[in-house]
């Protein structure tokens, strides 16, 4: 085992004694298989933020994948299986998401017949993923599930389920239903700020979503809950947190709602510098506040790299699998 960044990884040497005790010894393969459960679980992260232990992640995610996860038999197994596909719905790998957990479904049917929790576990992920990609029906119908289970078995006030009736406004919202999703994600905002305090992760995240669903229909009293959701992120989680950069970009978009652009565009080219420093380049929330970025400056009459513009275009085409007024901006900006 080698420690980096804080985390074991599972490293080649590891991995070659497991594959030559398959080779050797196949009657041993089960052992073998405990063995690679064992040293994965040893190697993930322990921070209680995923997004503090992103580069620990990049570093064991392939190990994790690459064990097949029907061979994965314990508690602590499967937790780590889990954890990794949160953190690649995180990190945007939408399509390897939907991928990887129809097959994980499968191979833990008799798993999730007798444990529910984590078979609603895998749903929350799956449906963010398809959020992403933009299948907002599979992602309402998943999200829907799972509020529902989770509102009977738990209660409305659940933490757990306040966050599934969130994610069901944004897809609400994503349907254009904007009156109906403002009133779900209210409704869970001032449960979670009664319960929680209105300065807590999950408050100010459903208020970021909020202050967003609100903005088509009322962009005056979206800044002003956006404005006040951000500064609360600045204060508790940071200026580079991934949630304070969600909401700053939400935030421009109120501003360029309210034709305030010359006060949009330095905070979207400011949300872009962050999101660079902190994502891969081909990360959707990068590609997203570029576009953004990109529409208003050529807007404003300010040069626009043709070569960035048509970056941005094609990876959101590959991830975005809908047609999107954005997308078709970019394409047009490109000439293609």
């Amino acid at each position: 085992m080698i420690l980096q960044t804080g985390a074991a990884r599972l490293d080649e040497i590891s991995g070659a004694v497991i594959r030559d005790l398959l080779v050797a010894r196949p009657e041993d393969e089960a052992g073998a298989f405990a063995m690679a459960e064992q040293l994965l679980v040893a190697a993930t992260p322990e921070q209680a933020a995923m997004e503090g232990a992103w580069g620990d992640w990049a570093l064991v995610t392939p190990s994790i994948l690459a064990l097949d996860p029907a061979n994965v038999h314990t508690g602590p197994g499967r937790k780590v299986i889990l954890d990794t596909y949160g953190y690649l719905v995180d990190s945007g790998r939408y399509k390897e998401v939907i991928d990887g957990l129809g097959n994980l479904r499968t191979s833990w049917a008799d798993h999730f017949a007798q444990c529910r929790a984590d078979e609603l576990v895998v749903m929350s992920v799956l449906a963010r993923a398809h959020f992403g990609c933009g299948h907002y029906e599979d992602a309402e119908r998943l999200n829907l599930q799972v509020y529902w289970e989770r509102e009977r078995n738990l209660g409305p006030s659940d933490p757990s389920a306040l966050a599934a009736s969130a994610y069901c406004a944004l897809d609400l919202g994503a349907k254009g239903h904007h009156s109906d999703a403002c009133q779900l994600a209210k409704d869970s905002w001032l449960e979670q700020c009664k319960i929680f305090g209105e300065e807590s992760r999950p408050a100010m995240r459903t208020g970021s979503y909020l202050a967003r669903l609100q903005t088509p229909q009322d962009p005056d009293l979206a800044y002003q809950l956006g404005l006040h959701i951000h500064r609360l992120q600045i204060a508790h989680l940071g200026v580079r947190h991934q949630h304070t950069l969600d909401t700053a970009h939400h935030l421009a978009l109120c501003l360029v709602a309210l034709n305030d652009f010359r006060k949009a565009l330095p905070l979207l080219e400011e949300t872009l510098k962050y999101r660079q420093e902190t994502l891969p380049p081909s990360h959707p929330d990068t590609l997203w506040t570029a576009a953004h970025c990109y529409l208003l400056s050529a807007d404003l009459g300010r040069p626009v790299h043709q070569s960035a513009v048509r970056w941005t275009c094609d990876d959101l085409r590959r991830i975005f699998h809908r047609d999107h007024h954005v997308v078709r901006r970019l394409m047009a900006m490109a000439k293609y």
